[in-house]
């Protein structure tokens, strides 16, 4: 932590973005099921949206930040052998949900297969969706036990990880470099911007001072 900031007075924030899709790349692709009218597999997530993942503290209370929606793409065969194919849609992962402690809505869409599909896509409707909400409920402490460390708030963190679900050694990172190259970026505009007050005869705020 850099010693021109104070966690107890100032605002600061934590892009967790790539990391978030990471998560949930990790915790619903390439699930599989065999049910009474077929089998299916999750194949991807795509069409992301909302916004960006991020922590905050304000005043040295860890806040979480983040409303999205994405859909989780899956394929498999019915019992007949025909090809099946469909979506689930999560139209709202948001920390408001969590703290109205709201269920986790889902909406699904079949795009491939006839009459000979109905029975997979109704058990996929009722019996494998469902099964998917633990992932979600499970996002905001892994958030949490993940990242809050870097904001200063270890013992949140260390709190969080009994109810953490963390993504595996090995899992793919989406969008890491993009992220990385986002937060350069703003470190080096914060160093320029330190240089040219220092230039300019701009006093620095010692530690615990300035406005927010």
């Amino acid at each position: 932590m850099s010693d021109s900031w104070n966690k107890q007075y100032h605002w600061r924030t934590k892009g967790t973005t790539a990391w978030a899709k990471s998560y949930f790349n990790a915790h619903l692709v390439g699930l599989e099921a065999q049910l009474a009218g077929g089998s299916i597999k999750t194949t991807e997530i795509k069409d992301w949206e909302g916004g960006d993942v991020e922590l905050g503290n304000r005043k040295n209370k860890l806040i979480t930040i983040y409303d999205c929606s994405f859909a989780l793409n899956w394929s498999g065969q019915a019992s007949d052998g025909s090809e099946v194919a469909g979506v689930i849609r999560w139209p709202e992962v948001s920390h408001e949900i969590e703290d109205n402690d709201e269920e986790y809505r889902f909406e699904t869409e079949l795009t491939t297969g006839g009459n000979s599909a109905s029975s997979l896509y109704t058990e996929l409707r009722s019996k494998f969706a469902p099964t998917l909400i633990p992932v979600f409920k499970s996002f905001r402490p892994t958030l949490v036990a993940t990242h809050a460390g870097d904001l200063g708030h270890e013992q949140e963190a260390e709190s969080a990880k009994k109810d953490a679900k963390p993504i595996p050694d090995g899992a793919p990172v989406i969008g890491a470099a993009e992220e990385k190259k986002a937060s350069d970026e703003s470190a080096e505009r914060e160093k320029k911007e330190k240089e040219d007050k220092e230039k300019a005869g701009i006093p620095l705020l010692p530690p615990g001072f300035g406005s927010i």
